[in-house]
């Protein structure tokens, strides 16, 4: 007759829906999986429905939402197989764990007043408005004259209103940043914020219109073949 599975001290499963199975990766240390033989017995009254619900394996670990060096958490889910919608299966559908964020790069840019950016780009001064006036060679506003912000690359600030007025907040007046007032046709003026402890800094530009350039260096004789072709370089000054 056998010895019943649940008296063999092995680890085995049985389920109305999947049948019964054993697996030697689940038994105790020295013990492997019986040759077992499966006997069905027919019931004396009608079974009823068996119902089964069953959990899938989890996903991986989302990633993680913390920023640099600060703590955030980390999801993991499951989704739940059931034979009608009214079964559901015990236990949580995700699962969280803490974690930390990358560590933050090293920013060499150092503010004499106001903070570094999140780009670590630029010093920047909340609290600070710059209120600037830009005029034409003949005292006439320079509207729609456009003002940068010194850089690599130069980054577009604002343009100038029809009465050549702009207004700038959070620059910081630290003698580095440097602005870049530009118009075509004229010549692009440099200003620098000089150093203040001010919330309020005023700046006065006027363009000059641009010279027609000339020749500094002409340009090298060269002899060619007829149908070489040939370059011509010179260095021009506006």
């Amino acid at each position: 007759h056998g010895v019943p599975a649940k008296l063999t001290g092995e680890t085995v499963h049985l389920s109305p829906h999947r049948g019964f199975w054993c697996l030697n990766k689940e038994q105790p240390s020295g013990k492997h999986c019986s040759n077992y033989a499966v006997r069905f017995r027919c019931p004396k009254r009608p079974l009823t429905a068996v119902t089964w619900s069953s959990w899938s394996t989890w996903s991986a670990w989302d990633s993680c939402t913390a920023a640099c060096e600060e703590t955030g958490v980390q999801v993991r889910r499951r989704t739940c197989s059931t034979q009608n919608k009214e079964q559901t299966c015990p236990g949580p559908v995700e699962e969280g764990k803490m974690c930390k964020g990358p560590a933050c790069k090293s920013c060499q840019l150092r503010c004499v007043v106001g903070r570094v950016n999140d780009e670590c780009s630029q010093c920047i001064c909340k609290e600070h408005h710059l209120y600037g006036s830009v005029r034409l060679q003949d005292g006439a506003p320079a509207s729609k004259a456009t003002v940068h912000l010194w850089g690599n690359p130069d980054k577009f600030l604002t343009n100038c209103d029809e009465k050549g007025k702009f207004q700038i907040p959070g620059l910081c007046p630290d003698g580095k940043t440097t602005l870049k007032i530009k118009k075509p046709y004229y010549g692009t003026a440099v200003v620098t914020l000089n150093i203040n402890n001010s919330k309020i800094s005023t700046i006065e530009v006027k363009l000059k219109r641009s010279e027609k350039p000339y020749i500094r260096k002409q340009p090298v004789s060269k002899v060619r073949r007829e149908g070489q072709s040939v370059t011509f370089c010179c260095k021009v000054q506006c």
